[in-house]
């Protein structure tokens, strides 16, 4: 393989050089200056058109400088009662390791932190990162509304509750603890306001919105494919439902465009986090050209 970087991974440029070559560059903030060419060689599958790599280089040097990026993470908290809550298994390890490396590559970085039992890195990069914490999705819906208009990027990455209790006459703030009293009772469910939602009606030209979606394997594209065009994303990575609580992860991250892109299978979620952004410059040209 020629020394240096390809300019996107698996990028085909048949139809830029006329024979068959994957063409690298020397480094990523020279994308320019296309130094070296690999030798022709059978187009590689899973391979993007050229139109990636020509987006990718007008837009690279724009994300390339400091990007301020907001990242959520963790599960949320829904109050049953004083002591009991509704809650998931997210462990929130992916958003913390998302924040990590954006914060490895000198982006200002902020994290919005469920009630998870882990915690950010102490790293020498700590001070580009403000970790920010929530319980419910009340509290990162404020939280979301208040940092959002001064970020570029938004990741979320939280696994947001889609319902939570109602509140009812007799105890509007779910004050207090619910006595045992040996009968059965029921609880009443109302949806959780729906944050992509919301955000999209706010978020400005330039500004870029990556989902997730967690589901089944039978159904996850699908339902990735949907809930990106539904909620006006930028890019989704679909998550198959192994990977809560996961230290590992198999995933597919699907753009605006309806082209796809697969990382190595099972990766650390360290290393996925790297790898997705990586793919930042792809994601990013469909805000720029807004």
């Amino acid at each position: 393989m020629p020394k240096g970087i390809p300019v996107v991974p698996s990028i085909w440029l048949s139809n830029f050089t006329g024979d068959d070559r994957l063409c690298y560059v020397s480094s990523p903030s020279n994308l320019l200056s296309i130094v070296q060419c690999g030798k022709p060689c059978k187009q590689p599958s899973g391979s993007q058109p050229l139109s990636l790599l020509i987006f990718t280089i007008l837009t690279s040097a724009f994300v390339s400088e400091t990007t301020s990026i907001l990242i959520t993470a963790g599960p949320t908290h829904e109050p049953i009662d004083a002591v009991r809550y509704i809650a998931n298994r997210s462990s929130g390890r992916m958003g913390i390791a998302i924040a990590e490396a954006a914060a490895r590559r000198g982006h200002l970085t902020t994290l919005l932190l469920g009630p998870s039992h882990l915690s950010h890195d102490q790293s020498p990069n700590t001070s580009q990162t403000t970790v920010v914490r929530f319980q419910t999705t009340a509290d990162l819906q404020l939280l979301l509304t208040q940092h959002w208009p001064y970020h570029d990027v938004l990741i979320m990455a939280a696994a947001v509750a889609d319902y939570r209790p109602a509140p009812t006459s007799a105890d509007e703030s779910h004050a207090g603890k619910l006595r045992r009293t040996g009968k059965r009772i029921s609880l009443e469910l109302e949806p959780t306001p729906d944050l992509l939602a919301h955000l999209a009606e706010t978020t400005r030209p330039g500004q870029t919105v990556i989902g997730f979606a967690l589901e089944p394997t039978g159904r996850l594209m699908a339902s990735a494919a949907d809930k990106l065009k539904r909620k006006s994303l930028h890019a989704i990575v679909a998550n198959p439902l192994e990977t809560m609580d996961a230290e590992t992860v198999t995933a597919t991250l699907l753009l605006r465009d309806g082209h796809t892109l697969t990382p190595p299978p099972t990766l650390p979620k360290k290393d996925f986090a790297d790898w997705l952004l990586e793919q930042l410059p792809l994601i990013r040209r469909y805000s720029v050209a807004e």
